[in-house]
């Protein structure tokens, strides 16, 4: 937990506690950002402070861009230090030179020369949120924070930490819903206590370093930091556990996005300028948002799909009908989960429902798993089936299939061997049937 919160490496971190930190928004204290970098410049700052006597204080920067840049490439030069560490340079730039304060153009110059640098990380998650955030931030902050007015000088540190997480959240919600399709309720309060807890956490480690020649110092930070870490922890498990505390499953496309980012927008122009025409665009696009989601609703409650995922040694097959996503496998698609999800999220249907059985209906077609052996059956009739999808524990009839089945479309699954695959196309030759080989032509996905 410690090697995540100070440099990022979240290769022990346990995957439930990584899935905690996920669904309760505050994942990015996991990740070296600005806030790491910030609590590096602070730090450093003081301590430089105290060794430059009053003469040589400027002198002081020229280390500290040392410090931060080594912090930077110690790290891994992730967009979001670099991001950051341009962004502190230049301010310290702007300390020696008698400049203060960070502007959009600081912000922007930051920006346009990691873009120079790498034009790619444009398409990267985190340089996206990481900008959009500071720039809601810079932008909404001092205006939340002002919407009270908080007398108590304890109440008011906490309301203005809350008026910047309010403020991130509101920049990022659109990259947010677009990538990760969730959206924790709690995350603001959340970072009141997380948020302080992991810079607390970031001083006392280097405290740690520095008084590590002094033992009985260093184990008594050690112990301090260790009491910190658990109740992070803590909080984070005991908001993960309140109901509803995170939506998930949310449907959010492209055309989303941009709208969404253009209200965004508008909102954040209204509230800086108090132009109206920005306040009837952001209304415009609601009602944009109100009528696509709306269409999108009507043709997912609309839709039949059938589809045999390609995934060697299993047989999964995903049914959906409408919102209804069904799965029906004889094992426990461990391999296919991915698959799964992505369709599920690409459809919009709810939760799958797993079944082991054979037989399914949906939208008047009728589908078969045929996966158990069938030498010597005998019918009154031909089971009449639209869709025949055989699996690998089927065994090669002796007789005509067509005196078992009354089959419309044949398909051989990913579950079937090489041997297996190439009996199945000697058999079905010779009554000049050609079924559909998962595992040469790909998933089968078909709407019924």
């Amino acid at each position: 937990m410690l090697s995540a919160l100070t440099l990022g490496d979240k290769s022990h971190l346990d995957k439930e506690l990584k899935g905690a930190y996920s669904l309760t928004g505050a994942s990015h204290v996991l990740a070296v950002s600005g806030l790491h970098v910030g609590v590096v410049f602070v730090f450093s700052n003081f301590f430089l402070g105290l060794i430059f006597i009053r003469k040589f204080k400027r002198w002081r920067y020229v280390p500290l861009l040392f410090v931060l840049w080594g912090y930077a490439f110690v790290t891994g030069l992730s967009p979001s230090v670099v991001r950051a560490t341009i962004m502190f340079s230049m301010m310290i730039v702007g300390m020696m030179t008698g400049r203060k304060g960070v502007t959009y153009n600081t912000i922007a110059a930051s920006a346009l020369l990691m873009l120079i640098y790498n034009p790619l990380y444009i398409t990267d998650i985190g340089f996206q949120l990481s900008y959009t955030a500071v720039f809601s931030i810079v932008l909404l902050q001092d205006k939340i924070s002002s919407l009270l007015n908080v007398k108590n000088v304890f109440l008011k540190k906490v309301w203005d930490l809350t008026a910047v997480s309010i403020a991130a959240q509101i920049g990022t919600l659109p990259i947010t819903l677009y990538y990760f399709h969730q959206l924790p309720l709690l995350s603001c309060i959340v970072s009141l206590f997380v948020v302080p807890a992991a810079s607390a956490v970031i001083y006392l480690s280097f405290l740690m370093v520095i008084t590590a020649p002094f033992d009985f110092i260093s184990d008594a930070i050690a112990f301090l930091l260790n009491i910190v870490l658990k109740a992070m922890n803590a909080t984070v498990d005991t908001f993960e556990n309140i109901p509803h505390s995170t939506v998930q499953n949310i449907s959010f496309e492209g055309s989303d996005l941009i709208l969404l980012l253009m209200f965004t927008a508008s909102v954040c122009f209204y509230i800086k300028l108090r132009r109206h025409s920005a306040l009837v665009l952001a209304l415009s696009c609601i009602l944009a948002l109100a009528i696509c989601n709306t269409g999108r609703y009507y043709n997912t409650a609309n839709q039949h799909v059938m589809a045999v995922h390609n995934v060697q040694g299993e047989s999964v097959i995903n049914v959906i009908d409408g919102f209804q996503n069904t799965i029906i496998s004889q094992g426990d698609c461990s391999k296919a989960k991915y698959k799964i999800k992505r369709l599920q999220n690409k459809l919009k249907t709810d939760e799958p429902e797993y079944i082991s059985g054979n037989f399914l209906e949906i939208n008047g077609k009728r589908l078969y798993h045929l996966n158990y052996k069938i030498s010597g059956t005998v019918t009154k009739k031909p089971l009449r089936t639209d869709y025949l999808i055989i699996g690998g524990k089927t065994d090669i009839p002796s007789g005509d299939i067509n005196n078992i089945f009354d089959f419309g479309e044949v398909i051989i699954d990913s579950s079937n061997s090489k041997r297996q695959i190439n009996q199945w196309k000697q058999y079905f030759a010779q009554y000049n049937i050609t079924p559909y080989f998962i595992s040469d032509k790909g998933a089968y996905f078909v709407s019924i």
